[in-house]
């Protein structure tokens, strides 16, 4: 708890997720379980928040990410690529140009 000013009230801190949390949402997802202790760690770790989900069409695997009322449609073998494959186009010339 950080008071910067004596008369300030102090800030709660905020609750920590919990696994149980993220399954009531992903119910019976593929690796909810893992996924679930996977998020809450990263959350209660370095404080991200949640602004979003990916949803996953059972039949064809194609993808939808919605991130703040943003949407972008994934086939599947773009997901894979996406989370296998790909390099950020932010870093990737630093690998090659050494």
């Amino acid at each position: 708890m950080q008071l910067t000013d004596q008369n300030e009230t102090p800030k709660a801190e905020p609750p920590r997720l919990g696994t149980s949390d993220l399954l009531a949402v992903l119910r019976d997802a593929q690796a909810a379980d893992l996924t679930a202790m996977k998020t809450a760690s990263i959350i209660n770790r370095s404080g991200h928040n949640i602004t979003g989900f990916v949803v996953c069409h059972p039949e064809t695997h194609e993808r939808c990410i919605v991130e703040m009322s943003a949407c972008r449609w994934l086939t599947n073998e773009e997901m894979w690529w996406l989370m296998h494959v790909s390099e950020s186009p932010l870093t990737a010339n630093d690998k090659h140009s050494n």
